[in-house]
């Protein structure tokens, strides 16, 4: 399957280390330039700001965040942001990529899977059968071919591997608050 060739960005060492894989996919993309992120750290949302000159790109992008298609934990948002400050080198427009809500500390293990499900379907966006759908959103364009669902199928299984063991951790703490309680 043809999908986005990820190139690895050159972060600083105050990039948080679980934004890196989401920004590489997002930098790999046609007209998009990731320009900060941040985690949340438990407090705030997590976000990654950018500039974009590609609408197919930003097509893809809101549908990978699309609640009805990427089974996320927690709403994501894709909103356009005007900058005062496009002649100290800032682009007139920016976006904004946020989860609604912060990911508790607790919570970080659901935070890397939403952005690795993200991170998948963005890579799904970009085989010959979504490029299509993209560029040509009118034209009938029949069954997502085998070949692409299986392999997108074998990648989300590996991410939601680590969260079956994570939601049975949690029960078992569930579990064990609810039995203190009696």
């Amino acid at each position: 399957m043809k999908t986005l060739k990820i190139k690895k960005g050159k972060y600083d060492r105050y990039m948080d280390k679980p934004m890196i894989p989401l920004c590489d996919v997002l930098n790999s993309m046609h007209g998009i330039a990731t320009e900060e992120s941040c985690e949340g750290h438990g407090k705030d949302v997590t976000d990654i700001w950018f500039s974009a000159s590609d609408f197919v790109s930003l097509a893809k992008i809101q549908r990978a965040i699309d609640r009805r298609y990427g089974g996320l934990r927690k709403r994501w948002r894709l909103e356009t942001v005007t900058t005062d400050s496009p002649l100290r080198g800032h682009p007139p427009m920016v976006f904004w990529l946020h989860s609604d809500e912060p990911y508790t500390k607790e919570e970080r293990v659901l935070m890397i899977r939403d952005m690795a499900i993200i991170a998948l379907n963005l890579k799904l966006y970009h085989t010959d059968y979504f490029n299509e759908y993209f560029l040509h959103p009118n034209k009938k364009h029949g069954s997502i071919p085998d070949d692409v669902w299986n392999e997108f199928r074998e990648e989300a299984r590996k991410i939601d591997l680590p969260m079956k063991r994570y939601d049975e951790r949690m029960k078992s703490v569930e579990d064990n608050v609810d039995h203190n309680r009696k």
